[in-house]
């Protein structure tokens, strides 16, 4: 939720008025005038800190840290035109699943022993220069080094609507042109959008707290559609070019994914 317009957003540190031309993260926490800390944030971020400081090895006098998944990265980027039509640029590249919140849309990542299907996914879009691609010679890839790639889709996505359809909300409690607006959501709408909200802001993969968030996606994706399709910068949302092919992939996995009855009963409302 960085950088959301709320009531406290003038009050966090660096000042804003005083650090206009400069970049927040660029200055000593001692110099900052810090006068008060939401304490449910900063035990969060040092809960958060715990657990990625205990990734951390020393072996020989260097240091390593324990990496997510490797993966096969599609990443699809659009110009600044917004047709419908416009064309993609896309590339093929290794890199490792996110950990944490995925700031970045248009990313799509497959298991090392899918990369024959990586590569077929990344020549599907409509292309407006060649695709750059890397060598990927996965032919022994391990078994232990897969993971469920439609599971991870879905998560993703529904992480990101889910969570531009929460800034959205907490927008129009705080900012100043919907002063005088009605309620975004009343009724049975409020009610899911309750269930989707507590599910967004439990999710932390970083501390292996995993929300299941793939039972809400139809809700998330209606409720998305009532507030216009609100997006923010960092909240990862598909590009407006893509976001019915997404979509509709994203829908057809649901449909045909594993049913676990376990995730099921933890889903208020089953």
């Amino acid at each position: 939720m960085h950088g959301m317009e709320t009531a406290r957003n003038y009050k966090l540190s660096p000042d804003l008025a005083r650090y206009l031309a400069a970049k927040r993260n660029g200055h000593v926490i001692d110099n900052a005038d810090i006068e008060s800390v939401n304490s449910g944030d900063l035990a969060e971020f040092e809960r958060m800190y715990r657990a990625h400081a205990d990734r951390l090895i020393m072996m020989d006098g260097a240091y390593w840290i324990e990496t997510t998944m490797p993966c096969v990265n599609v990443i699809v980027a659009h110009d600044d035109d917004y047709s419908s039509r416009a064309a993609a640029t896309t590339s093929v590249s290794l890199g490792f699943l996110p950990l944490g919140f995925d700031a970045r849309g248009g990313v799509y990542r497959f298991p090392l022993d899918m990369a024959a299907e990586a590569m077929e996914f990344a020549r599907a879009w409509p292309l407006d220069q060649p695709l750059d691609t890397v060598d990927l010679n996965l032919s022994d890839c391990p078994d232990f080094l897969s993971f469920d790639q439609c599971e991870e889709e879905i998560h993703g996505f529904a992480l990101s609507v889910g969570s531009n359809l929460v800034r959205r909300h907490e927008q129009h409690r705080f900012h100043k042109i919907y002063a005088t607006a009605p309620p975004l959501f009343e009724g049975d709408r409020l009610e899911r959008f309750e269930t989707i909200r507590s599910s967004v802001l439990a999710n932390n993969d970083i501390t292996d707290e995993r929300a299941n968030l793939a039972p809400l996606l139809p809700d998330m994706l209606e409720l998305w559609d009532v507030v216009k399709r609100a997006r923010y910068a960092g909240l990862g949302a598909p590009s407006t070019q893509s976001l019915k092919y997404v979509k509709a992939r994203a829908l057809e996995m649901l449909d045909n994914a594993t049913i676990d009855v376990r995730q099921i009963v933890s889903v208020p409302g089953f």
